[in-house]
C-alpha cells in the first residue's frame, strides 16, 4: 500500500497563530506511525528545505518524519525542482508545474539535483520491493532519476493467503514436472490458431487468446504458455498508454512497430506485473517475455549486464510468486547467471548461427530449450539439422519468421 498525506503547511493563511498547523502535524505524526504502508509520502505548500531564493526553507516543517515513517516529502512554493535528503528522507521541491521558474540559490546542504530550465513533472512507481521517481520535463527529458528502498509492510501472513501461496507453489511444481518431460511444441503468435497438433506444449499469444482456448488445450494435456513483449513497446496492446513517455526508446530492428523499452523505469515492471496478472487470470501455465536483452542492442538507453539480470530476474519472481513457470528467451550471454530462476528456455536461430553449446546450463538441469529456426536452407533442408538437435536434447521447430502456422516442420513429432 501507498499512503499520502495532503497537508495544508501554510500558516499565514490560517489566521490562528498557527494552531490549525500544529493540529496537522499531531495528525500527521500519530497516523503516520501508526500505518503500515510500504511507502508514505507528505506534500506539503511550502518546502522544509530549498534553495530557492524567492521563498527558501522553512524550518519551522521540518518535522520528525523520519520518526514517523515518512519516506518522501514533496512541496512546492519555490518555482524550482530540487532534491535533497535529509536523516534518510527524501525531500523534493517540484514547483515547475507551469508558471514562471524562479531563480535558484546557493545549493543548500544535502542538495543533491538543482533545475529550473523547463516545465515538468515528478513521477512517482511502486514496483516490488522499491518505489522509482523521476522528474520528467515537458519535451521528455529526465533531468532525476532516484529509487526508494520501501520497508515490509506487514511480515505477518493470514492462513489464507499462505494457503493461496502453498496451492500456487504446487501447480507450479506439477507443471513444471510436466515442462521437464515435455518432447514437441508449437509456437504460433499470428493468424486463426491451429489447435490440432499433437504436441505437449502450445506457446501463444497473451493478449490474443481467449481463457476458453486456453483452457481447451489443457483439456487436451497440453501445457500452455502465453507470449508477451516484456522489453519492448507496442502500440496496438491495450496497456501500452501505462507506459511513461520518458520509457520508450528506439525502434526495434527489423520490427519499426515496436521501440525499445527503458527496463529500469518503473512504468515497464508495472506493466509486466499487470501482463502476468492477466496470464494467471486467463490460466495460461507459464509465460515467455519476450525482448529481454536490450542490453545488447541499440535501445537508445544505456542499459548495462546489470540492468538487464536485475530486470530478468524480477521477471522471473514475480512470474512464480503467481505460479506461473517463466522461460528465458534468448539472452545466451546471461544464461549461467539465470537458469537457476527459469523453468525453460525459448531460443531463435542458434543452429544458424552456431550458439546452440550456450544452452548446456539448461540441458544439465533437466529444463527444456525450445529451438526456433527460419533460415531458408534449413527449411529446404532441414534432416542433418534435427538430428544435431536431438543429439543435443533440443526441441527444433523450422518456421516461417511470422509466426503464422503458414508451415511447420518438427525435428521431434
Amino acid at each position: 500500500d501507498v499512503h499520502v498525506f495532503a497537508l495544508d503547511s501554510m500558516p499565514a493563511c490560517h489566521r490562528d497563530g498557527g494552531a490549525k498547523l500544529a493540529r496537522q502535524q499531531s495528525w500527521l505524526a500519530e497516523t503516520a506511525s501508526a500505518s503500515d504502508a510500504a511507502l508514505q509520502i507528505v506534500l506539503l505548500h511550502n518546502p522544509p528545505y530549498s534553495s530557492g531564493v524567492s521563498h527558501g526553507s522553512v524550518a519551522e516543517l521540518r518535522w520528525d518524519f523520519v520518526g514517523w515513517g515518512i519516506d518522501l516529502v514533496v512541496s512546492g512554493d519555490d518555482h524550482i525542482y530540487e532534491r535533497s535528503t535529509h536523516d534518510g528522507v527524501a525531500y523534493v521541491v517540484n514547483g515547475l508545474g507551469g508558471v514562471e521558474a524562479h531563480d535558484l540559490g546557493v545549493p543548500i546542504e544535502g542538495s543533491e539535483v538543482l533545475y529550473a530550465d523547463k516545465f515538468g513533472a515528478l513521477f512517482v512507481a511502486v514496483v516490488g520491493d522499491s518505489a522509482d521517481a523521476a522528474f520528467v520535463t515537458v519535451d521528455g527529458e529526465v533531468i532525476d532519476r532516484f529509487t526508494i528502498e520501501l520497508a515490509a509492510a506487514d511480515v505477518a501472513t493470514s492462513a489464507t493467503a499462505s494457503e493461496t501461496s502453498q496451492d500456487a507453489a504446487a501447480e507450479a511444481a506439477e507443471s513444471s514436472a510436466a515442462l521437464t518431460a515435455a518432447r514437441t511444441w508449437q509456437w504460433q503468435l499470428q493468424g486463426v490458431l491451429d489447435t490440432s497438433f499433437d504436441v505437449d506444449v502450445y506457446d501463444i499469444d497473451l493478449f490474443d487468446s481467449e481463457p476458453s482456448m486456453i483452457a481447451g488445450l489443457q483439456a487436451d494435456g497440453r501445457i500452455v504458455v502465453c507470449y508477451f513483449s516484456a522489453g519492448s513497446y507496442e502500440s496496438w496492446r491495450p496497456d501500452a498508454d501505462d507506459l511513461a513517455p520518458t520509457a520508450l526508446g528506439d525502434t526495434l530492428d527489423g520490427f519499426e512497430d515496436e521501440r525499445w523499452l527503458d527496463i529500469r523505469d518503473g512504468s515497464v515492471r508495472a506493466v509486466a506485473e499487470g501482463r502476468l496478472d492477466l496470464a494467471v487470470d486467463k490460466g495460461c501455465d507459464g509465460v515467455e517475455p519476450d525482448n529481454v536483452d536490450g542490453y545488447t542492442n541499440d535501445t537508445g538507453f544505456d542499459l548495462t549486464g546489470d540492468d538487464q539480470v536485475n530486470f530478468n530476474r524480477f521477471l522471473a519472481g514475480a512470474a512464480r510468486e503467481r505460479g506461473l513457470l517463466v522461460g528465458l528467451k534468448n539472452d545466451l550471454d546471461q544464461i549461467r547467471d539465470l537458469v537457476d530462476v527459469f523453468d525453460f528456455a525459448v531460443n531463435e536461430q542458434c543452429h544458424e548461427f552456431d550458439e546452440c553449446e550456450a544452452y548446456a546450463p539448461f540441458l544439465e538441469q533437466d529444463k527444456p530449450v525450445f529451438n526456433a529456426e527460419y533460415h531458408q536452407r534449413i527449411v529446404d533442408d532441414p534432416a542433418a539439422l534435427c538430428v544435431r538437435s536431438r543429439d543435443v536434447g533440443l526441441r527444433t521447430l523450422i518456421l516461417p519468421l511470422d509466426l503464422d502456422n503458414s508451415f511447420r516442420i518438427s525435428c521431434d513429432d
